[in-house]
């Protein structure tokens, strides 16, 4: 219970310094003394925070789900095409002029089968009905590498400047210019998929035994990789369609909670979830305030993850030894 109060501390702590402080002075209590400054802070400041909570949410509990579903803590919606192939949907639909709730359909369904695509080719591969996850790794790796080379294909043949900025800034993962609309598409589409997500952590605990014991229980595991996978990617996806790609935090907030928490995906999906919340949060309150110009949050993160990352292999290995 400790964990949760903790968590919770420093989630209302970074909440009141986002809110306070960017890369201009306006603090709340300017804002309820300024018209001009409410403004600002209601229809910029405030929905872009909200943005980043749930931005880390939804990136957190989808590594979750991923990891639980191949038994693989190096597994998450990055190295398996889900972010690449999402972040190819969003700029085909954006080159074609195409922007609204239409941006998380599109990049729902390429994600989603970029991701289908690398489990059916590591299956085949393997040629033993079952997911080799070296060569499962491997193959989302290579398509994830090859979506990538796609995509700056269309980076580079963009019409015009100021779709090709916008391009750019969208690559790179960032929360600027964030407002409702985007909050309600990730509520929209990932609220669902997270709930459905808690509502299953039993039978997410039940995948670490073998799946032909589940099937002897009576559990379809094909068809509950299948259903977990597909609220992963829509989880996922939902946030590549309005802050870009933003990458390491499906994979080390989920190992940092397990850390901590254990492996019980009743206690790890929600803590997961207010873990990945404060991760982003704190990114993005440092990428408005370290420097006079604004860090894509994309980037700052992956200077932050990379280390992280590193510190979890090597204590997996220590445990390991």
């Amino acid at each position: 219970m400790y964990k949760y109060v903790f968590l919770t501390v420093i989630f209302v702590l970074l909440f009141f310094l986002s809110i306070n402080y960017g890369g201009s002075d306006l603090s709340l209590a300017e804002a309820l003394s300024n018209e001009e400054y409410a403004e600002v802070f209601w229809d910029i400041r405030l929905p872009r925070v909200l943005n980043a909570i749930l931005v880390g949410c939804l990136l957190a509990v989808s590594g979750v789900a991923f990891q639980a579903v191949f038994q693989n803590p190096l597994v998450s919606p990055d190295l398996l095409g889900a972010s690449s192939g999402a972040a190819l949907g969003t700029l085909l639909l954006l080159m074609c002029g195409i922007s609204g709730l239409w941006l998380p359909l599109g990049a729902l369904a390429v994600g989603g089968c970029v991701t289908l695509i690398c489990v059916t080719v590591a299956w085949l591969i393997n040629r033993r009905g079952r997911f080799n996850q070296l060569i499962l790794i491997l193959t989302g790796i290579l398509i994830s590498s090859l979506i990538v080379s796609f995509i700056n294909i269309l980076h580079y043949f963009m019409p015009d400047e100021g779709t090709l900025l916008g391009a750019t800034g969208f690559l790179m993962g960032t929360l600027n210019g964030l407002g409702y609309r985007d909050l309600m598409i990730q509520g929209v589409f990932g609220g669902p998929a997270l709930v459905l997500m808690y509502i299953f952590a039993r039978k997410l605990n039940l995948l670490v035994l073998p799946s032909e014991v589940l099937e002897v229980q009576g559990i379809n595991t094909r068809a509950l990789f299948i259903f977990i996978l597909i609220l992963a990617s829509v989880a996922s996806c939902s946030t590549v369609a309005v802050a870009g790609i933003i990458g390491w935090v499906s994979l080390i907030i989920p190992n940092f909670a397990r850390m901590w928490a254990g492996g019980d995906h009743r206690t790890l999906l929600p803590l997961s979830a207010i873990m990945g919340s404060n991760f982003v949060l704190a990114a993005d309150l440092l990428s408005r305030t370290v420097t006079d110009v604004e860090i894509p949050i994309g980037i700052l993160i992956g200077i932050i993850g990379a280390p992280m990352f590193l510190v979890i292999m090597a204590r997996n290995i220590r445990w390991e030894a």
